[in-house]
């Protein structure tokens, strides 16, 4: 899907949403300086539509068509 990350953004991992509706997304940065650390942000898509490759289409293109400068304010999960 050609999908295009800015380059210190990568995708950790993606599953099933656990307890909850949808897919979540774990992207991470890898900071060098001034010492090294990760810092995560999970996302969770989700969907309307009951077939499963429907839905998936529509949260990829939901996520595409999303600029990954907004994808915590648009899909992003917050510690409570």
């Amino acid at each position: 899907m050609e999908l295009v990350l800015p380059p210190d953004l990568g995708l950790a991992w993606a599953s099933p949403a656990w307890c909850e509706d949808g897919v979540a997304l774990m992207f991470q940065r890898l900071v060098s300086a001034p010492r090294f650390e990760v810092r995560q942000q999970m996302l969770r898509l989700t969907s309307t539509l009951d077939d499963p490759d429907q839905a998936a289409e529509e949260m990829a293109q939901r996520l595409l068509s999303t600029s990954p400068d907004d994808w915590v304010d648009s899909f992003g999960l917050h510690p409570a």
